[in-house]
This record gives C-alpha cells, sequence and structure tokens, in this order.
C-alpha cells in the first residue's frame, strides 16, 4: 500500500472474525526490505544506548534463570550451529558439506568420532583472521578435539609439527636398537 507521497507502508490484513473470538494471532509476514529495516533501525538504537540492552538482558536473565537450560535441553545441538555461524563464519549447511566431504572424519587423524564435547572443531588460518572470530573463508578443515588441541598447542607451526614427527620417529627407531640391549 503506498500512501499520497508515493512512501510504502505495510497495513496488517484485516482481522478474521473467527480468529479475533478466539484471540489467536496470525504471524506478521515482513518483505526483506522490512526485515532490513528493522534490523538498522535497532542497530541505531542499540548504539545510541549502548548499555541499556545488556542491562535489561542481565535483568531478565535474573528473572528467568532456568531458561537457558530449558532452551538447550529442547534443542540439542542448536547452540554448536549457532556458535559455529557466529565464531567462525560457517553455516550448517557448509559444516555437513565440509564434514561430507571429508568422508565423516578427521582431517587429519582420520577418525569418524569427535571426541570431547561430542562436535567437530572448526579449524581455521588463524594468521588469516586475527581474533576468536573467522571470516569463514580461512577455513582449514573439520578436526577431531585431539588433533585440534595438538596443532593449537603447537602454535598452527608446520615446522614445529614436524619436528615433533621426526622426533617421535627417532624415539622409535631407538627404542627399537634399546630393545635388542644396544645403548
Amino acid at each position: 500500500m503506498t500512501d499520497v507521497t508515493g512512501d510504502r507502508h505495510w497495513s496488517p490484513p484485516e482481522p478474521c472474525y473467527e480468529c479475533s473470538m478466539r484471540q489467536v494471532k496470525k504471524p506478521r509476514i515482513l518483505t526483506p526490505e522490512q526485515k532490513a529495516g528493522r534490523a538498522e533501525s535497532g542497530r541505531r538504537w542499540r548504539e545510541a544506548n549502548p548499555g541499556y540492552s545488556a542491562e535489561a538482558n542481565r535483568r531478565w536473565r535474573e528473572a528467568n534463570p532456568d531458561y537457558q537450560a530449558q532452551w538447550r535441553a529442547a534443542n540439542p545441538g542448536r547452540m554448536s550451529e549457532i556458535s559455529r555461524k557466529s565464531r567462525r563464519g560457517v553455516s550448517q549447511a557448509d559444516f555437513e558439506a565440509l564434514l561430507q566431504r571429508q568422508g565423516g572424519q578427521c582431517a587429519i587423524c582420520k577418525v569418524d568420532q569427535p571426541g570431547g564435547q561430542g562436535t567437530w572443531h572448526v579449524d581455521h588460518d588463524h594468521g588469516h583472521c586475527s581474533g576468536a572470530r573467522s571470516c569463514g573463508s580461512c577455513v582449514r578443515g573439520l578436526l577431531c578435539t585431539r588433533c585440534n588441541t595438538g596443532i593449537g598447542l603447537l602454535m598452527d607451526d608446520p615446522s614445529i609439527l614436524r619436528a615433533g614427527a621426526q622426533y617421535l620417529e627417532e624415539y622409535a627407531e631407538r627404542r627399537i636398537i634399546y630393545s635388542q640391549g644396544v645403548l
């Protein structure tokens, strides 16, 4: 609908008598432009009122202490999806495609169970994106907990990883010599 100035305005549809009698709310359908406008309006408000949202969220969490646990129990796996998207830039569809491309296995050791808390780790190039968040374009693969921890502790440095592999191989050779009684 347009007004006399030619601006588009959304107007709600006429309420259905039966629905209004039962007090059923129909979902409001927004166009992509309306969604973008609301998001922009909210962003501007949050910038103008920086502490308000955080304070309001804190008060709400104090008033509803069990909500988060109940939501997580009702939506298993959803927090991993949300975290993966916000921290690593990887959607659920991208994650599943990457796991399928890797054959459902760790990109390094080829185990088919991620270990740890039961979710695969999205490995990304820390030199490309500094900080805890990733842009999504520097994702290298999915790793099990052990491999992710290992390369993280070795600072994602291939020379350290090669030196570690060489050390382990040399020890294996020495072990054979020791078992034969030769020092």
